[in-house]
């Protein structure tokens, strides 16, 4: 009687434990794996706001709808958009501002030739029971909740590396089964981001620069403007800050990079546009 007591009472904790940590613990097993339900390659892309879009689907870059993230998208001079979180950047491709009714800044953008794009969606493996959620409005509540993820994964040729995660969470009903797992009926809130740099190919323009016209990194900025016509080299443009101040047209000091792919050395130089 008292092993039947006891291995009621471990049932009973085991079972207080899954309700009230289910989540928690099915959170942590998705970071090994997780059911990929559809993967999908992305030839454009639009920002608003505070909203990424492709076709009719859209994220926000925030973090639950409403506190900053760190990620920005922005449009730079040279007509290209950019990426940037904690002081990495991401340099995505040509862009084109669009006039919006509202004000806010917007403007499309595409790849880079050679990038590859995908987003994928996918599912929790588990899902967890929520016998205490209530709706006193409708009555109408959900008796297991599932985690659905979607995910951006962007590649370079140069070797930088994007990817940006956002979740939500859909539930099920007894009548109605799962709800859709379609981003556009509910928003879902931005969980992580990662930038990886071609950090190699900025080291080369610097012992390039420093070698070939004894620059000082103070002297400069940098500026990924993609890659070459031909198709085997990154443009990295060297903006000089003399240039930045001059009052006399001319072409100045600044200068475009070409660094090959293969070598991750500077090839050559071309005029600054």
């Amino acid at each position: 009687m008292r092993t039947i007591l006891l291995y009621a009472l471990g049932a009973l904790g085991a079972l207080l434990v899954w309700l009230f940590a289910a989540r928690h613990i099915i959170s942590l097993l998705d970071r090994l794996h997780t059911l990929q339900l559809t993967r999908a390659p992305l030839k454009k892309l639009s920002f608003t706001g505070n909203s990424l879009s492709f076709g009719d689907i859209s994220h926000d870059i925030l973090i639950d709808q409403s506190l900053p993230s760190g990620l920005a998208i922005h449009l730079g001079a040279n007509k290209r958009a950019a990426f940037t979180y904690k002081g990495a950047a991401f340099s995505a491709g040509p862009a084109q501002p669009v006039l919006n009714p509202y004000g806010l800044p917007e403007f499309e953008f595409i790849p880079d030739p050679g990038d590859t794009v995908t987003y994928t969606t996918a599912q929790s493996h588990l899902s967890w029971p929520t016998p205490f959620e209530m709706n006193f409005m409708t009555g109408y509540t959900h008796s297991w909740r599932q985690y659905i993820y979607f995910r951006l994964v962007w590649t370079k040729r140069s070797g930088a590396n994007m990817q940006v995660l956002w979740r939500r969470d859909r539930g099920y009903h007894n009548q109605d089964g799962w709800q859709s797992s379609d981003i556009r009926i509910t928003n879902a809130a931005l969980r992580q981001v990662s930038i990886v740099e071609a950090t190699d190919l900025t080291a080369a323009a610097h012992a390039y620069l420093k070698s070939a016209k004894g620059w000082q990194p103070s002297d400069y900025n940098l500026e990924d403007r993609g890659p070459a016509p031909d198709g085997k080299s990154e443009i990295i443009a060297a903006l000089h800050r003399n240039d930045k101040t001059a009052h006399a047209p001319g072409p100045g000091l600044s200068t475009q990079l070409h660094l090959d792919y293969g070598t991750r050395k500077v090839t050559g130089e071309t005029a600054f546009q």
